[in-house]
């Protein structure tokens, strides 16, 4: 973050399996090394196809922290605190839906910052699909109606401009991914062939012998 760059850390090929989705799949290839990347840094920032239950829980049991987005039509819930009634059964908590557009202020504060063109707020609200609590920031265009993006963190305790700041530092994966793809070739390769490609990735694997 520091330095606003990515480092690569490991390369898996993703093996389809009738069993698992590519959701179950990618967490359990992070979960078993989560204690090394936990000796770097215990937050895992996603776009936002990841902000599913399953994974995001996945992340929770590793130890590890989610910043991530939500999509724009995301069901969150406002949190009522728990108010002794005598009735029976358990006192009311859900406080009603979300409306990104019109924030109850009850519930939201603004942050302060620079950028003149967007508002800010936060908030601590329940995710429904994410059966969980989470910082939401939510963060709206002046110039835009309804071009307002929902961002989130499953530590409760980060800060709304830190949210952001992670959430925009995922783009520098996209360097490695244009640098892995120029060092291997596979941009250029046209096979369709199994042989082929097994053939192919076998030379560029002892060109890279060669190379070092």
């Amino acid at each position: 973050m520091e330095n606003h760059t990515a480092l690569h850390l490991q390369a898996q090929q993703t093996i389809v399996s009738e069993d698992k989705t590519l959701l179950d799949i990618y967490a359990d290839t992070l979960s078993p090394h989560s204690e090394q990347l936990k000796e770097i840094s215990d937050t895992i920032v996603l776009d936002g196809y990841f902000s599913k239950e399953p994974f995001v829980r996945k992340m929770k049991e590793a130890g590890l922290k989610v910043v991530s987005r939500f999509r724009d039509d995301a069901h969150l819930q406002y949190i009522l605190p728990p108010v002794k009634t005598g009735k029976r059964g358990r006192p009311k908590t859900n406080g009603g839906k979300v409306d990104k557009e019109h924030l109850n202020m009850d519930f939201f504060s603004l942050v302060e910052q620079e950028n003149a063109d967007f508002l800010i707020y936060t908030a601590q609200v329940k995710a429904v699909a994410l059966k969980q609590v989470v910082k939401v920031v939510i963060v709206q265009d002046r110039e835009k109606e309804k071009n307002t993006k929902i961002y989130f963190s499953t530590d409760l305790e980060m800060e709304a401009m830190e949210i952001l700041e992670i959430y925009n530092s995922r783009f520098q994966i996209e360097f490695l991914f244009r640098d892995a793809k120029e060092y291997t070739g596979l941009t250029s390769c046209q096979a369709r062939d199994e042989k082929n490609l097994i053939s192919t990735l076998i030379l560029l694997f002892r060109l890279s012998i060669l190379l070092k």
